[in-house]
């Protein structure tokens, strides 16, 4: 399922002032999204919009439509695991900084 955790990233006044940088958080564990989401919003208010999916493949899906600026990705995913997970990301976003 697709989240986006726009509310605990961002704010309308500082979007206006600031381009937002498009973070995909590729995490099937609902405390380390609240807490990345938390993370986000505290170092740089408005700075960031974090959308979320909690699979891999739908992680790729999301990426092959473009318009992301960083992704996160958990390495222990339900339907990947490890350097498996981190090449088929990098393999459909060559250019997208992966963390």
């Amino acid at each position: 399922m697709q989240t986006t955790v726009a509310d605990a990233v961002s704010g309308p006044q500082a979007e206006a002032e600031h381009p937002s940088i498009k973070v995909l958080l590729i995490e099937d564990n609902p405390l380390d999204v609240r807490l990345i989401g938390i993370m986000l919003r505290d170092s740089a208010p408005g700075l960031f919009q974090l959308e979320q999916v909690e699979r891999l493949e739908t992680g790729l899906r999301r990426l092959a439509q473009g318009g992301i600026d960083l992704v996160l990705v958990d390495l222990s995913l339900p339907d990947s695991h490890g350097l498996e997970t981190f090449s088929r990301v990098h393999a459909q976003a060559r250019n997208v900084p992966i963390i």
